[in-house]
């Protein structure tokens, strides 16, 4: 699997603005944002358009158009935000609290989550492709009828965690905790599992594995 990364240039780190007032539009193209709180709002469109972007914190908005390309998030704030038909392509997201946010029909193409909070995550029905997963906790995310194609969860905590009517090939879970994992017998195909995963999985299914 092959993610394309961000196609940044220097004029993103050299170029910062500021955000002052509250605006129902919020646009950042070709620079950087930090240190930003914009919590508890309601937002008509936010775009990052090849974009760096610091320490913002969106904790509990509604975004009604939300689009990210070729751009990096760290050490941001999402938790409780809703987004849903958001689109991500060529974004790295870093050290993120994404607990409870709300990417329902999303898309999401070539995108690196890494080390990040979860927990509640929602992309119910996305079309996730080409993405990665890194040392995320994700325990109870919900990905309920989800298109997944490659997609890399690589030790992570999926506990809990939602599968139901998803598509999953080309989707590898070696190396993470799926614990509890909701799967149906028709989403597996394709499914990329170690042998003692396949062994945890068939004794959900009902199998019985004998030497």
């Amino acid at each position: 699997m092959e993610i394309r990364k961000p196609a940044l240039n220097k004029s993103v780190i050299e170029t910062e603005i500021f955000i002052e007032s509250k605006s129902p539009v919020i646009r950042v193209e070709s620079a950087s944002l930090n240190e930003t709180s914009l919590e508890g709002e309601n937002f008509d469109e936010i775009d990052f358009s090849e974009a760096i972007i610091d320490r913002l914190s969106l904790q509990s908005s509604t975004i009604s158009e939300m689009k990210v390309t070729d751009s990096l998030i760290r050490k941001s704030i999402f938790t409780g935000t809703k987004a849903e038909n958001a689109f991500f392509e060529r974004v790295e997201i870093e050290d993120t609290r994404l607990q409870g946010l709300r990417l329902a029909r999303a898309s999401v193409r070539d995108v690196i989550i890494r080390d990040s909070k979860c927990n509640g995550l929602s992309l119910r029905f996305a079309k996730i492709k080409n993405v990665a997963f890194i040392n995320c906790d994700l325990e109870e995310s919900d990905f309920q009828g989800a298109d997944l194609k490659d997609v890399l969860f690589q030790n992570c905590n999926l506990k809990n965690s939602q599968f139901s009517q998803a598509k999953l090939n080309g989707v590898s879970l070696k190396g993470s905790n799926i614990e509890n994992i909701s799967l149906q017998k028709d989403s597996i195909q394709g499914l990329i599992v170690t042998t003692d995963q396949a062994i945890y999985l068939s004794s959900i299914f009902g199998l019985i594995v004998q030497d």
